[in-house]
């Protein structure tokens, strides 16, 4: 049982129509509201604009399903006045408001309403934006940070003494809020980057000039499209005719519990088929029935059940063998140091440790290792092949990563042969406030 990521759709803009592909049974759908523009500055510094807010949800979608969007635009500064909301973006029943944008000069409020989210299975706030400092010429408030599905976005800060207030720092995909502009320069009161949602920075009054407070960063929509093999056996795989038990193509058991079995007016023995080792056999003996028809079972933990193990005679079940695959494995993957983000210049090790389904440790035939950065560049290493990829012991894999650019790094191992199996991992890393 596995769920596979297939591909990747970011929506930047517009409104129109998304349908599924074919190979694609579920996504993760993430849409973020457009960033509130700062406060354009008068007799004194304009307030940061709102951080737009984020709806995240994960969705079971068949070929061909078609779902409604439209991603909200950034808000734009204006000379002397209020800054322009973010646009709402939308998916479907998902909704993430825009943020609001700050007030013009004369110790101008941020933006503090708008930037929330409705419909998703997780839905977060976007931060709010930071009042300007009063007078002719004080700093212009910090933007707030676009929201995203690890959490609300942060507030921007207040300007201080002539020196514009910094930007609520955001967690990708949702954007980091931009800076207030400091006295008398009305210079980065924009949102930081491209990136989403964010809130734009508060203006400054320059030479008795006006000025437009800071754009904030338009909304996205990002759809990760999944393929799910995992089986759900209900009880209609396995309804009965008058004697003989249907015909489930069902190859490989997973794992049967006795209550799966059980008869509606008699109970099926006993059979305690929790976790076998392979390989095991199951006799008729350990799935004997009593002397009533075999009622509606609700085998929700089946991987896969051939016809014949549990075709019946005239009156008992017939001669039921439980095979497990001998390559079946287990993977899971982490990363060292541990940590929720990660930052420029780290130097992450990332590890698999492929098991059989007993829990032993496996050396696979092949090992890959796959990572796509986010600009969306593939790299590929193989054990063996390529030196970047280590064995420190039986079953356990390292690859040593430099990181190089913020933002969602996705990674995966895949083992073939004994243990086989695949598992994939998102790491963030954190945009540099330093570097840029």
């Amino acid at each position: 049982m596995a769920r596979t990521l297939v591909n990747t759709v970011t929506l930047t803009s517009g409104s129109g129509t998304y349908t599924v592909p074919e190979g694609v049974n579920e996504i993760d759908v993430t849409v973020i509201g457009g960033g509130g523009a700062g406060g354009g500055s008068n007799n004194g510094s304009g307030g940061g604009g709102k951080g737009g807010g984020c709806a995240f949800a994960t969705r079971s979608v068949v070929l061909d399903q078609e779902f409604s969007y439209s991603v909200g635009a950034a808000g734009t500064g204006v000379s002397d006045g209020k800054g322009n909301t973010g646009g709402t973006s939308t998916f479907d029943d998902l909704s993430a408001l825009g943020g609001e944008g700050g007030t013009q000069g004369g110790n101008g409020p941020g933006g503090t309403t708008g930037g929330t989210a409705t419909g998703g299975d997780v839905n977060t706030e976007g931060g709010d934006g930071a009042n300007g400092l009063s007078g002719s010429s004080g700093g212009g408030g910090g933007g707030g940070a676009g929201a995203s599905p690890d959490g609300d976005g942060a507030n921007g800060s207040q300007a201080v003494a002539g020196v514009g207030g910094a930007g609520g720092v955001g967690v990708a995909p949702g954007g980091t809020g931009g800076k207030g502009a400091n006295d008398n320069t009305n210079t980065n009161a924009t949102a930081v980057g491209a990136i989403y949602g964010a809130g734009g920075g508060g203006a400054s009054r320059v030479a008795a000039s006006p000025q437009p407070g800071g754009n904030g960063a338009a909304g996205v929509i990002i759809i990760e499209e999944y393929l799910d093999d995992t089986v759900d056996l209900t009880a209609n795989d396995l309804d009965t005719g008058a004697v003989v038990l249907g015909s489930p193509a069902l190859t490989q058991v997973y794992m049967l519990v006795a209550n799966d079995l059980t008869m509606g007016a008699v109970t099926l023995g006993s059979p305690e088929l929790t976790e076998y080792e392979p390989p095991t056999e199951l006799t008729a003996d350990d799935l004997t029935m009593g002397p009533v028809d075999l009622g509606s079972p609700a085998l929700t933990q089946v991987h896969y059940l051939t016809a014949d193990p549990l075709t019946m005679g005239a009156i008992s079940l017939g001669e039921p063998q439980l095979v497990f695959m001998a390559d079946l494995g287990v993977l899971s993957l982490s990363v060292l140091p541990a940590a929720a983000a990660y930052d420029v210049g780290d130097l992450l090790d990332l590890q698999a440790s492929f098991a059989a389904i007993g829990g032993a440790p496996v050396d696979p035939d092949s090992v890959r290792f796959l990572m796509r950065d986010p600009a969306g560049e593939l790299t590929t290493y193989v054990y063996g092949e390529d030196v970047e990829v280590q064995r420190l012991n039986t079953g356990l894999y390292s690859v040593r990563w430099s990181v190089e650019m913020a933002g969602p790094h996705w990674w995966r191992y895949e083992g073939v042969g004994a243990g086989q199996a695949a598992e994939e991992k998102r790491t963030l890393v954190n945009v540099s406030r330093v570097l840029g």
